[in-house]
């Protein structure tokens, strides 16, 4: 008897989606190239007034590539609208295939002759088939009968002269950057081109790289990142409802995971890391759009930012990673990286941080970097870990002897480097430090806690502290998480960081998050430590301490009386100086104190305030 589902399997085993994928990117293609020949006429346009040999061979010359790159834009424009054809001629086989198999199955399998339906539903899904095959046929002619854009050019002597050399080996990814920026150096223009046009993948992995080559490579991975796992995922998806169909399941995921069927299962996970990593693809697109329109908040060129890292996956639960620039790093003579801390995404709003930064610095001779290349915590018990911010540092360590590198490479005299990290991402910074990280000055805002308990241990750098008075985190924390032996944090004097002014007036419900707020004490002096400006950096007054100097109280409870105590001297202290507002907002934080504290006590007498308040970061 004829298997009506052999054949239906031989049809439904295209892949469409990928199809799909090469039409668009034969699409973009011809777009660029379209571009090319534009900019190819314009310059022949311009050298109307040249006279002599070289004027002739470069109008030549011209009028080659402008043909060659016509030509080459309606090839590709065609082979565009052949996959497209086949794509529909692929997909009306496919409607009409599963309508008669649908029939085929539906009937009852204890009809004793069934052979005369499976026989003419064969003979239909054949014709489909058939269809289909001769569609296929027909465009491959099409694309057989293009001829080859530059193959008039390429025989030219000029064209021979130029043309592609032996592809260079690209370093793997972790290389020495140092190493990396000597190999760059000693490549031709020509080889460059070549790389960034091929090889764009690789390269966007290195570190030591100049920011713009980066950006470009980059870019191009965000791009193809973005077409090529939407359509894998497409196609995975595909792949499992006709697995489900052949087990004769329902077709919503609950069911065909239910199913326990291990090839339905592998197709079920695939297709998860794909949508996971088109939704990071995605993200990161965003987000640069984003990055541009944050760049003009701060009067900023908006076509002056730089993707200097990209991951779909990075370390962890796998999110993403991303770093923005805003302005060169390769040539600024005073550099701020930034790093965000808890919750953030490869799709959260964190290059705001960096362009409000660069936005106070100024533009001239600056340059700041948004960088999210660790897995940072949600808000849930992950945040108790400190995993996240070691490896993290380590990659923060290395990524800053990357920009150094590109730097040096491009004859930059040694920058002043400035790495801030807020909330959890201190804790980052703190590690990377103590990994030897190559910066010149350290800064923390909204810490709870960087891992060290002094400033000697972040490698030598001249180590901030600063800190909202109100800023839960660290009042929930003592600004001693992570710290190893538990000694000190660093708003403790004994710590050695230079305390600076942040933003009295922000109350406890946004106090944590005010520190980049564009206007405020925090960003200003947060400028002026990264522009190396030291004497211009105020100091924080000591009614605005954000920790109750000599915390140490070791029975339950008398945490919260100890620091009421505190704030309603500080609420003392500012009604004497004349200063209603600062005391107003003393009452309320000695307020969500009493209240934070009570029913953290209630909940569990044996527990301090802080251990309570510390998942707050």
């Amino acid at each position: 008897m004829a298997n009506p589902e052999e054949v239906y399997a031989q049809l439904v085993s295209a892949s469409p989606a990928q199809m799909s994928a090469t039409a668009q990117a034969f699409g973009a293609a011809a777009k660029k190239l379209s571009e090319s020949e534009r900019s190819a006429e314009s310059a022949k346009n311009r050298a109307r007034e040249w006279t002599g040999q070289g004027a002739d061979a470069f109008t030549r010359r011209a009028d080659d590539t402008i043909a060659a790159a016509s030509l080459a834009t309606e090839n590709l424009t065609a082979a565009r609208r052949a996959l497209e054809t086949v794509v529909s001629a692929y997909e009306s086989a496919r409607q009409a295939a599963d309508r008669v198999i649908d029939v085929w199955r539906s009937t009852a399998t204890a009809d004793s002759d069934r052979s005369e339906l499976a026989r003419s539903v064969t003979a239909e899904l054949e014709q489909l088939v058939d269809a289909y095959n001769q569609q296929l046929r027909a465009q491959a002619g099409v694309l057989a009968r293009l001829s080859p854009a530059f193959e008039k050019t390429a025989s030219s002597r000029s064209w021979r002269a130029s043309r592609p050399q032996a592809t260079p080996t690209v370093p793997p990814p972790g290389s020495d950057p140092a190493e990396v920026a000597r190999w760059w150096r000693s490549l031709s223009d020509e080889q460059r081109d070549q790389l960034l046009l091929t090889d764009f993948e690789r390269l966007g992995q290195l570190h030591g790289l100049p920011a713009e080559v980066l950006d470009t490579a980059n870019r191009r991975r965000i791009d193809v990142d973005r077409v090529r796992y939407a359509a894998e995922a497409d196609d995975l998806r595909r792949q499992a409802l006709d697995r489900a169909r052949e087990l004769g399941i329902a077709l919503d995921e609950n069911s065909m995971r239910e199913a326990n069927d291990p090839a339905l299962s592998d197709l079920l996970d695939a297709k998860l890391e794909a949508e996971r990593r088109a939704d990071n693809a995605d993200a990161a697109y965003e987000n640069l759009e984003r990055a541009s329109r944050n760049a003009v908040d701060n009067d900023l060129p908006p076509d002056d930012v730089h993707v200097l890292a990209y991951s779909p996956d990075g370390p962890g639960r796998k999110e993403g990673t991303l770093a923005v620039a805003f302005g060169n790093p390769d040539t600024a003579s005073d550099v701020a990286v930034t790093v965000p801390g808890t919750g953030t995404t490869i799709g959260s709003d964190f290059t705001a941080q960096a362009a409000n930064l660069r936005g106070e610095m100024g533009a001239d001779g600056t340059a700041t970097i948004a960088w999210l290349g660790y897995d940072a915590p949600d808000w849930d018990h992950s945040v108790a870990s400190d995993i996240g911010a070691k490896d993290g540092g380590d990659r923060l360590a290395a990524d800053v002897d990357g920009y150094r590198a590109a730097a040096e490479a491009a004859g930059t005299p040694r920058q002043h480097v400035t790495v801030i990290g807020h909330s959890y991402g201190s804790a980052t910074v703190g590690y990377a430090g103590m990994s030897g990280m190559d910066a010149d000055d350290i800064a923390f805002v909204g810490s709870p806690g960087v891992g060290a308990s002094h400033a000697d241990q972040l490698g030598g750098a001249t180590v901030w502290a600063g800190g909202n008075e109100h800023d839960p985190v660290i009042q929930g924390t003592n600004g001693t998480y992570f710290t190893e032996d538990g000694s000190s944090g660093p708003y403790d004097p004994d710590f050695g960081a230079r305390q600076f002014d942040t933003d009295a007036d922000a109350n406890v419900v946004d106090a944590h998050t005010t520190y980049y707020d564009q206007g405020s004490d925090s960003l200003r002096n947060l400028a002026h430590i990264a522009t190396g400006d030291d004497g211009a950096v105020t100091e924080r007054s000591y009614l605005e301490e954000p920790v109750a100097p000599g915390l140490d109280v070791p029975i339950p409870g008398a945490d919260t009386a100890y620091r009421i105590g505190y704030e309603g001297a500080q609420v003392v202290g500012n009604l004497a100086t004349g200063d209603l507002e600062g005391a107003a907002h003393d009452v309320v934080d000695g307020a969500a104190n009493v209240v934070g504290g009570a029913v953290d006590t209630l909940k569990d007498g044996s527990k301090f305030v802080a251990n309570g308040l510390g998942k707050l970061f």
